[in-house]
């Protein structure tokens, strides 16, 4: 927030966590993905709508 002339102007901010991921938590994730490629194929189609 800042004063000038009179006027209170206030800033947008955010605070964010960022978090890295080594290739075991990836692969990891890749392992454990149980979706089919029809699956994933029909979920991306449906997401481009």
């Amino acid at each position: 927030m800042e004063e000038k002339k009179n006027e209170l102007i206030l800033k947008p901010a955010a605070v964010m966590e960022i978090e890295i991921y080594d290739d075991t938590q990836i692969m990891q994730w890749d392992k454990d993905d149980g979706l089919t490629d029809t699956e994933r194929d029909q979920i991306k189609k449906s997401l481009e709508r």
